[in-house]
């Protein structure tokens, strides 16, 4: 399994203990799904190991605003429900807390290489057990 199934496997646990307990995060599943531990349980996940590995920094064309977008984390398509399937970026930050930035274009095209750049999974930051 590995190192990166290890890291896999302790958040679907974590992710389990969440849904089995009374709180925000549950509540708000439970709007949907009324069990919402037994709809993670069936989900399956899949590794994209050849999935976004940079930084993206580009300038807002309306209030030139500086946007930065990282690698995504994960997917899934929205709606799915059960038996659906989970795609995990390996290069992402679940397994990495830094990245490459790179400057793109409003057209898309990458112009240079910034250098580092720390990575996040929302408030996170990347490849730490809050992540």
């Amino acid at each position: 399994m590995g190192k990166t199934g290890q890291k896999i496997l302790r958040a679907r646990d974590r992710v389990l203990e969440i849904l089995q307990t009374e709180n925000a995060c549950s509540a708000w599943f439970r709007e949907k799904d009324s069990h919402p531990a037994d709809t993670f349980r069936t989900l399956r996940f899949e590794l994209d190991r050849n999935g976004e590995e940079f930084v993206q920094e580009s300038t807002d064309p309306v209030d030139n605003a500086t946007i930065f977008r990282n690698p995504y984390v994960a997917k899934v398509f929205q709606g799915d429900g059960r038996y659906a399937t989970i795609t995990i970026n390996t290069n992402g930050a679940f397994f990495y807390p830094m990245s490459v930035m790179v400057e793109v274009w409003k057209e898309g095209v990458v112009v240079s290489h910034r250098g580092p750049r720390r990575t996040n999974v929302g408030p996170y930051p990347g490849d730490t057990r809050r992540a």
